[in-house]
């Protein structure tokens, strides 16, 4: 605040001196003077005010980006907070999105742009109070036309604030898309696919596309606004020049001397500047109140969905197991019911395979389970604890989940498993012996660095790893965990048929006195569970051992005889190979 009083009162102390500088110089030529001293005082004092003048604001600069800086953080902090706490049906949410999008940059400088704008129309307030009375005092016209050249600069900037956030927000999800496909192109992972099917061209065409759109609409808002500039340099022009001739006329009549009419020609200008200064800022107010709006809405951000009071109970220690009572989901938006009326109890301990073509429900069924998903209708009871009141901290700490699109994390091994449950000990024992169960050990144990190896390239020179290797990673993950409740989502998928048969031989181990839950596509990997749970469109259309579903000859009969009869082809044609190898 002192920093901008002594800001806004440098411009009338400039002047005033320039007048002193000005009159003494005259005086020293006039009279043939050798008395320096004089205009020497007054040009060191002119020469100290522009050092302070230039101290105070490097001052000032530092300590708005420190402000800025730090509120950035905080402010981000917030976001992200809001980000990992909000259920992951919003995800689903484009709203969401473009909320999440608008507000994903620069918000310590947006937030500290108001306070600035105090700040400067303090300052300028104080400069133009003090070069009015000085102008004032020379002739009431002065201030007065110095004055009127500032609204019509308060007007159109506010009209240009309004115009300039509507553009930013119906252009969010143009440039939403426009990151999107900026990231495809660059990231490693899509980069193998778009050059396989030859899709950057069209990619980079199409990107081209939205930037044009984009860019002409920002360019159309552009002219406007020069347009309304022009018009209100004008207008200070037009007012610039009134003032000249009045201190032209003043000469005329001998009522200035030549200091006055420099000191009082920067005045003019000083004050008008400060004016449109002024009435930049306030008309600024409007956008930078809408931006900040933007934040608040994202934090506040609810869905109708998520009017549910949150859980405050522990999760139970399973004795009479899980129980689905009519549960149906369909997602945010859409009549279509992607689960539907699903009835099962599954007792503490049992294997559960679940198996359904594409489709069928059966990802979104261990969504719902895993307490991700709040359910459209229906009850999951956990003995006898209803899910929807247990906090889902304390689900998430005894569910154990691998999903298909489990994360990469491009950090060491130990860490890549230490992050299934953060909130124990890092105990390399521990680590060592789930990561022995999962299969991890044997191919980390040839790295040079063990478990201190990095994994993939984007951070460091880490250790590319197969995606077999990487699924056994994600399976440690989860096993470090140790949930009473284990649900793998294709667990095999990446593994090759050797490695497969490896995890299922393992498998009782693995889950042993776990309730386990597992998707699969692969009908034989069923057989090894206590109940099979077949999905179709939704529901549950048959339900257990895999002798029974292969003696019912039904939905789950079918399926299997249509993987036997690859897996035969498959077969038949290895043999016929060895045998056209052997004869040659």
């Amino acid at each position: 605040m002192l920093n901008s009083i002594l800001l806004g009162l440098v411009p009338i102390s400039t002047v005033w001196v320039l007048q002193k500088v000005i009159n003494s110089v005259m005086v020293l030529i006039e009279k043939s003077s050798t008395d320096y001293l004089i205009p020497l005082t007054w040009l060191i004092l002119q020469f100290s005010l522009s050092l302070i003048n230039s101290i105070i604001q490097e001052f000032q600069i530092y300590i708005d980006r420190k402000a800025e800086e730090r509120l950035e953080i905080t402010l981000q902090q917030l976001v992200l907070q809001k980000v990992i706490s909000v259920p992951i049906f919003y995800f689903d949410l484009p709203d969401f999105y473009n909320k999440l999008n608008r507000i994903s940059a620069n918000l310590g400088g947006r937030f500290l742009n108001p306070i600035r704008g105090l700040i400067t129309i303090l300052k300028g307030t104080i400069t133009v109070i003090s070069l009015f009375i000085y102008l004032y005092s020379i002739h009431w016209s002065l201030s007065t036309m110095s004055l009127l050249a500032a609204f019509p600069i308060l007007l159109i900037q506010r009209k240009l604030g309004l115009k300039q956030y509507l553009l930013a927000f119906h252009n969010t999800p143009i440039f939403r898309e426009i990151q999107y496909l900026q990231f495809m192109m660059r990231d490693r992972n899509t980069s193998k696919e778009i050059r396989l099917f030859m899709l950057g061209e069209y990619f980079i065409s199409k990107w081209l596309n939205k930037s044009k759109q984009m860019l002409s609409k920002t360019l159309l808002l552009m002219r406007k606004g020069q347009i309304y500039a022009i018009v209100g340099e004008g207008i200070s022009a037009f007012f610039y020049l009134l003032a000249a001739l009045v201190i032209i006329l003043l000469i005329q009549n001998q009522s200035l001397t030549v200091g006055e009419f420099v000191a009082v020609g920067q005045a003019v200008q000083n004050t008008q500047s400060s004016f449109n200064g002024i009435a930049k800022r306030l008309g600024a107010f409007k956008e930078e109140a809408l931006r900040i709006s933007d934040y608040f809405l994202f934090t506040n951000f609810t869905h109708a969905d998520d009017n549910k009071p949150k859980g405050i109970k522990s999760f139970p220690k399973l004795r009479e197991g899980i129980t689905f009572k009519n549960v149906s989901y369909k997602y945010i938006n859409s009549d279509v019911q992607i689960l539907n009326n699903i009835c099962l109890h599954v007792k503490p301990g049992q294997k559960v395979a679940i198996v359904g073509e594409n489709g069928s429900g059966k990802t979104t069924f261990v969504k719902c389970l895993s307490g991700l998903y709040p359910l459209t209708k229906g009850e999951i009871y956990f003995d006898d604890t209803e899910i929807c009141s247990i906090q889902d901290t304390e689900i998430y700490s005894n569910i154990s989940v691998v999903f298909q699109d489990f994360i990469k994390y491009p950090y060491t091994v130990k860490e890549n498993i230490f992050f299934g449950n953060i909130n124990k000990d890092l105990e390399m024992s521990e680590i060592e012996e789930v990561a022995k169960k999962a299969g991890v050990h044997d191919f980390t144990s040839k790295f040079p660095n063990g478990y201190e190896t990095f994994l993939g390239r984007i951070f460091k020179e880490g250790e590319d790893i197969s995606g077999g290797q990487w699924q056994r990673i994600a399976l440690a993950r989860s096993l470090f965990k140790n949930g009473q409740i284990f649900i793998l989502d294709e667990p095999t998928a990446s593994l090759d048929p050797i490695a497969e048969l490896e995890v299922f031989e393992r498998f009782e181990h693995l889950t042993k006195d776990k309730t386990t839950f597992f998707i699969s596509h692969r009908m034989a990997s069923a057989k090894i569970a206590d109940i099979i749970l077949v999905f179709k469109k939704g529901e549950i259309v048959e339900s257990g051992k895999h002798d029974y579903l292969m003696e019912v000859k039904g939905e789950y009969f079918n399926l299997y005889n249509k993987q036997a009869k690859w897996y035969t082809t498959d077969q038949k044609t290895k043999e016929g190979n060895l045998q056209k190898q052997s004869i040659s």
